[in-house]
């Protein structure tokens, strides 16, 4: 009965130790700043520690030779920095609170893994030990869980639904709109509407291939074809797609949607949104208490901490765009630093349809210049692991800038990028252009800077995150004034009204 319970305590052990090394790798998103912060390196160095002592408890596991002293001494080792790295994982825990579900993404990545180590464990060091009676249950558990884990990774059991209302994406094409939804399993997707008395019914699709491997909608429609029509969505599940068959599933139908066109003479009023990070439910209770249905909405960027996966724009940006813009106003994006990371990041232009993140574009009395400013540290940066190569590209929208113009006929003329005051070499075009106003996020601040030498118009920026709540923007032109008002999740904050000088 000793054995046994002594057994069972090195068996708990052994399981915290091979346990400690998963969930830390689990935070590597954030060993940059550690390293950083201690010596390169600091990070890896502990994983290494971890390891060797989940060495050390298989080898007590395993014991058959080690006197009683030798092992007393060795558990003692052990239980100390079993008990060192469990606090570390709950300081990386509690100090990357705002990863969380980042660390869990990366946790559940690993959890084959895992599962490999501890079947492992158990069928050779916890197995043998246990009497015959209690062997049968044990070896009937560790098939089912086998089993259970090879059905979850070859067959997809998740409920399918639609997980963002459509969002109607303004894109560099001046004729098209940039139809984007999302579901919670792979499908198919098309829009149907009618348009002249002729019926449409356009789908996902990649040189005639209807998409079937993406739970990412993105269907290009003609603007005149959808301004001031009712659409709807559709998507189907795909199970399997086979190379002389499919096996598909449900099929999933939006509400009809009507897309409002601009009525000409009337004000203007767009939403203007940043920096919510992974928070979208702040950012659409906030567009709640505006009260308003903006004409446009407009993603100024940082909507997610990073982008690591097809769910995460899903989630933070599709869901959001959906429930602010009711999918029946267009929606304007521009691409924030924080988009720029994540393994999923180069992704991002293809879901929303959009040919480019910098690109200009004119939409009822407003015409629009919308930059992408990219990150907001040098390409050598340590963060960016050599993978940056910005300043080239902020190089080629200096020369795109040097050539573009307002349209000749717009009443409202806009800048809109995320960093306010970067980059320097993008000053001289802007004051060039002649724009009313500049429209920017990321500083988490929600302010209006007059006209300066610098930049020759003012600048709304948007607050976003801050605080522990969520700081919007509504802007409404009418005649030759804007008025700007700042809302909280409570309600309104403050309004300024600027005169626009023509």
């Amino acid at each position: 009965m000793g054995r046994l319970r002594n057994k069972s305590a090195l068996t708990i052990l052994c399981a915290v130790a091979i346990l400690n090394p998963f969930l830390f790798y689990s935070c590597r998103v954030t060993f940059t700043f550690i390293d950083t912060a201690v010596f390169n390196g600091f990070t890896h160095l502990i994983l290494l520690l971890m390891l060797a002592n989940t060495a050390l408890w298989i080898f007590l596991c395993a014991k058959k030779t080690v006197s009683d002293k030798s092992f007393k001494r060795l558990c003692i080792c052990g239980i100390v920095f079993n008990a060192l790295f469990v606090a570390v994982n709950v300081a990386f825990a509690v100090a990357g609170a705002s990863e969380l579900h980042t660390y869990y993404y990366y946790f559940t990545r690993e959890l084959p893994y895992i599962g490999v180590a501890f079947l492992t464990y158990f069928t050779l060091l916890v197995l043998p030990d246990i009497k015959s009676g209690a062997k049968k249950a044990v070896s009937a558990v560790l098939t089912v869980s086998v089993l259970v884990s090879l059905i979850s990774v070859g067959f997809t059991v998740g409920k399918f639904e639609f997980t963002s209302a459509p969002v109607v994406f303004i894109t560099d094409d001046p004729e098209t709109y940039s139809v984007v939804w999302s579901t919670s399993e792979r499908a198919t997707g098309h829009i149907e509407y009618t348009y002249n008395g002729i019926e449409y019914k356009i789908y996902d699709t990649l040189s005639g291939n209807i998409r079937s491997d993406s739970k990412i909608h993105t269907v290009s429609v003609p603007r005149e074809q959808l301004d001031g029509n009712t659409y709807s969505v559709s998507s189907q599940r795909v199970w399997e797609h086979l190379g002389y068959s499919t096996v598909l599933g449900k099929t999933l139908s939006s509400e009809k949607s009507t897309l409002r066109a601009y009525t000409e003479g009337a004000e203007l009023s767009v939403t203007v949104f940043s920096d919510w990070h992974d928070q979208e439910g702040r950012a659409v209770a906030t567009a709640n208490a505006m009260q308003r249905q903006p004409d446009l909405f407009v993603i100024l960027g940082d909507p997610v901490n990073m982008l690591n996966k097809a769910d995460d724009i899903s989630e933070s940006i599709l869901f959001a765009a959906g429930e602010i813009s009711h999918s029946s106003c267009p929606t304007v994006y521009v691409r924030g630093n924080h988009e720029t990371r994540g393994e999923y990041a180069s992704h991002l232009l293809g879901h929303l349809g959009i040919g480019s993140f910098y690109y200009k574009f004119s939409w009822g009395p407003l015409c629009a210049v919308v930059l992408d400013t990219a990150e907001d540290k040098a390409d050598n940066h340590t963060e960016y692991g050599g993978l940056a190569a910005f300043e080239p590209y902020k190089n080629e929208q200096t020369k795109w800038l040097e050539n573009t113009c307002f349209d000749d006929n717009a009443s409202y003329k806009l800048v809109f990028k995320h960093i306010p005051d970067a980059p320097e070499s993008w000053d001289e075009p802007l004051a060039g252009l002649g724009a009313d106003m500049m429209v920017s996020g990321h500083e988490h601040t929600a302010k209006i800077n007059p006209p300066d030498a610098r930049h020759p118009y003012p600048t709304v920026i948007d607050g976003g995150k801050t605080d522990g709540d969520f700081c919007g923007t509504l802007l409404v032109f009418s005649g030759n004034t804007a008025s700007v008002s700042f809302y909280k999740r409570a309600g309104l904050v403050s309004e300024e009204k600027i005169t626009l000088v023509r």
